[in-house]
């Protein structure tokens, strides 16, 4: 699958080259600031046996801001390569309701559970905007990325006598493929929106959506502001994590 994509890569990349004289080559560092709430479920089987549980109504999850770092190199103002980061990171602390399985540690109803779960997710990838007008202003055309999450979930019961919870971890790596839309009505206001989902795997599925408006301030300076949408299903064996990511974002970058 990794091979498929890297061969896609290539050839957008290639395709692409004819427009890259045509415009001066440009960097931009971000960094955004991430709120989303968090839904899903999490089931994790030892002999199997384990129970669905649900980040928010079993163990009260919440999640912080987050920082999104990205470095996105501009060829042209058709095509673009970025590499991105998000190291997200969630607890919870709750009584819970029922009887609950997890990695064959059995937590039974009125116990208190502290939770907790980690999950670094990266993208790199690429977009050949290769319909465009003629001012370049308005541009759409294919992105290509090369996605992967490296995780761990842990429950433990703080006020009982259980043994400590030893964290689950999964990880994947897989690529995806999606649509890129750029619209700049002026030199200093810059929409754009991005959806991409995962192709070539039958371990899950994921989508990423993301609108957003970008206004350039002074200099090299510019702000940015808008929703984000992760959605992750990911299935190794009997263990299996949905999870859910949807919220506002802010930030700021610089572009040389």
């Amino acid at each position: 699958m990794l091979r498929r994509t890297t061969r896609i890569l290539t050839f957008l990349t290639l395709a692409g080259s004819a427009s890259f004289a045509a415009d001066r080559a440009r960097i931009e560092v971000e960094v955004r600031r991430w709120d989303p709430s968090i839904n899903g479920q999490i089931q994790i089987l030892e002999a199997g046996f384990g129970t669905e549980i649900d980040f928010e109504t079993d163990l009260g999850l919440e999640a912080d801001s987050f920082e999104d770092l990205r470095l996105t190199f501009y060829p042209s103002r058709r095509t673009k390569f970025r590499f991105s980061a998000v190291p997200l990171d969630f607890a919870g602390d709750s009584v819970v309701s029922r009887s609950i399985t997890f990695a064959g540690q059995t937590f039974t109803v009125s116990t208190r559970v502290a939770s907790q779960l980690t999950l670094d997710y990266f993208r790199a990838g690429f977009a050949w905007q290769f319909l465009a007008s003629s001012d370049n202003r308005f541009r759409v055309g294919p992105l290509i990325e090369i996605k992967g999450f490296d995780g761990e979930a842990g429950l433990a019961a703080p006020d009982l006598e259980l043994p400590e919870s030893i964290p689950e971890s999964f990880q994947a790596v897989f690529g995806s493929a999606g649509i890129a839309i750029d619209l700049e009505p002026s030199d200093r206001l810059h929409f754009f929106a991005e959806y991409t989902t995962l192709v070539g795997a039958d371990e899950g599925d994921e989508t990423d959506l993301e609108v957003g408006v970008r206004v350039h301030l002074w200099g090299a300076l510019h702000a940015i502001a808008g929703y984000r949408s992760i959605e992750i299903q990911f299935d190794d064996d009997d263990d299996r994590i949905d999870l859910d990511l949807d919220g506002a974002f802010f930030g700021a970058s610089l572009r040389f």
